[in-house]
Protein backbone atom coordinates (compact mmCIF):
# COMPACT_ATOMS: atom_id res chain seq x y z
CA UNK A 1 0.00 0.00 0.00
CA UNK A 2 1.47 3.26 -0.88
CA UNK A 3 1.14 6.65 1.10
CA UNK A 4 -1.41 8.23 -0.56
CA UNK A 5 -3.91 4.53 -0.26
CA UNK A 6 -3.13 4.70 3.26
CA UNK A 7 -4.33 8.33 3.54
CA UNK A 8 -7.06 7.68 1.64
CA UNK A 9 -7.94 4.30 4.40
CA UNK A 10 -7.31 6.76 7.03
CA UNK A 11 -9.41 9.58 5.94
CA UNK A 12 -12.24 6.53 5.31
CA UNK A 13 -11.70 5.34 8.95
CA UNK A 14 -12.23 9.07 9.99
CA UNK A 15 -15.09 10.16 8.09
CA UNK A 16 -17.57 7.60 9.30
CA UNK A 17 -16.08 8.40 13.26
CA UNK A 18 -16.67 12.06 12.61
CA UNK A 19 -20.34 10.77 11.27
CA UNK A 20 -20.86 8.76 14.46
CA UNK A 21 -19.73 11.45 17.15
CA UNK A 22 -22.19 13.50 14.99
CA UNK A 23 -25.01 11.43 15.35
CA UNK A 24 -23.88 10.38 18.97
CA UNK A 25 -23.58 14.28 19.93
CA UNK A 26 -26.83 15.68 17.95
CA UNK A 27 -24.19 18.53 16.34
CA UNK A 28 -26.68 18.73 12.84
CA UNK A 29 -29.54 19.86 15.73
CA UNK A 30 -27.15 21.85 17.47
CA UNK A 31 -26.37 23.70 13.86
CA UNK A 32 -30.08 23.76 13.36
CA UNK A 33 -30.54 25.77 16.64
CA UNK A 34 -27.48 27.60 16.03
CA UNK A 35 -28.91 29.18 12.94
CA UNK A 36 -32.47 29.49 14.31
CA UNK A 37 -31.32 31.92 17.32
CA UNK A 38 -28.93 33.95 15.33
CA UNK A 39 -32.03 34.38 12.80
CA UNK A 40 -34.29 35.55 15.60
CA UNK A 41 -31.50 37.49 16.77
CA UNK A 42 -31.20 39.44 13.39
CA UNK A 43 -34.79 39.96 13.59
CA UNK A 44 -34.92 40.92 17.08
CA UNK A 45 -31.62 43.75 16.32
CA UNK A 46 -33.72 44.66 13.06
CA UNK A 47 -36.79 45.63 15.67
CA UNK A 48 -34.60 47.53 18.01
CA UNK A 49 -33.13 49.19 15.27
CA UNK A 50 -36.56 49.94 13.91
CA UNK A 51 -38.38 51.14 17.90
CA UNK A 52 -35.01 53.86 18.46
CA UNK A 53 -36.09 55.46 14.38
CA UNK A 54 -39.82 55.60 16.01
CA UNK A 55 -38.22 56.90 19.80
CA UNK A 56 -36.96 59.55 17.53
CA UNK A 57 -39.66 60.37 14.98
CA UNK A 58 -42.57 60.50 18.48
CA UNK A 59 -39.99 62.92 20.22
CA UNK A 60 -40.43 65.14 17.23
CA UNK A 61 -43.97 65.02 17.22
CA UNK A 62 -44.04 65.65 20.67
CA UNK A 63 -41.77 68.52 20.74
CA UNK A 64 -44.05 70.45 18.36
CA UNK A 65 -46.85 69.53 20.62
CA UNK A 66 -45.94 70.44 23.78
CA UNK A 67 -43.25 72.16 22.69
CA UNK A 68 -40.83 70.99 25.28
CA UNK A 69 -39.22 68.37 26.39
CA UNK A 70 -36.68 69.52 29.27
CA UNK A 71 -38.99 68.90 31.95
CA UNK A 72 -39.51 65.76 33.85
CA UNK A 73 -42.90 66.43 33.83
CA UNK A 74 -42.32 66.65 30.03
CA UNK A 75 -40.75 63.39 30.01
CA UNK A 76 -43.23 61.45 32.00
CA UNK A 77 -45.67 62.37 29.99
CA UNK A 78 -44.10 61.27 26.88
CA UNK A 79 -43.02 57.69 28.47
CA UNK A 80 -46.93 57.46 29.10
CA UNK A 81 -47.71 58.08 25.73
CA UNK A 82 -45.28 55.65 24.30
CA UNK A 83 -46.13 52.99 26.74
CA UNK A 84 -49.76 53.25 26.15
CA UNK A 85 -49.05 53.38 22.55
CA UNK A 86 -46.29 50.31 22.71
CA UNK A 87 -49.72 48.60 25.29
CA UNK A 88 -52.28 48.52 22.54
CA UNK A 89 -50.01 48.26 19.87
CA UNK A 90 -48.99 44.42 21.27
CA UNK A 91 -53.21 43.66 22.31
CA UNK A 92 -54.24 44.53 19.12
CA UNK A 93 -51.25 42.44 17.33
CA UNK A 94 -51.67 39.56 19.69
CA UNK A 95 -55.10 39.50 18.90
CA UNK A 96 -54.95 39.37 15.01
CA UNK A 97 -52.25 36.81 15.20
CA UNK A 98 -53.77 34.42 17.89
CA UNK A 99 -57.08 34.32 15.73
CA UNK A 100 -54.62 34.11 12.23
CA UNK A 101 -53.41 31.02 14.33
CA UNK A 102 -56.66 30.04 15.64
CA UNK A 103 -57.84 29.57 11.88
CA UNK A 104 -54.99 28.35 10.65
CA UNK A 105 -55.11 25.17 13.35
CA UNK A 106 -59.12 25.13 12.83
CA UNK A 107 -58.08 24.31 8.96
CA UNK A 108 -55.51 21.68 9.70
CA UNK A 109 -58.15 19.25 11.70
CA UNK A 110 -59.52 16.69 10.05
CA UNK A 111 -63.27 16.47 9.07
CA UNK A 112 -65.25 13.75 10.99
Amino acid sequence: MNENEQGKEAFEIGFKDMEKFLEKYEVRQIRSDFFQKMTLLVIASLGFITAIAWDQVLKLIFVELFESLSSIEAKLLYAVMITVIATVGSIVLAKIFLKKKSENADRKEPVN
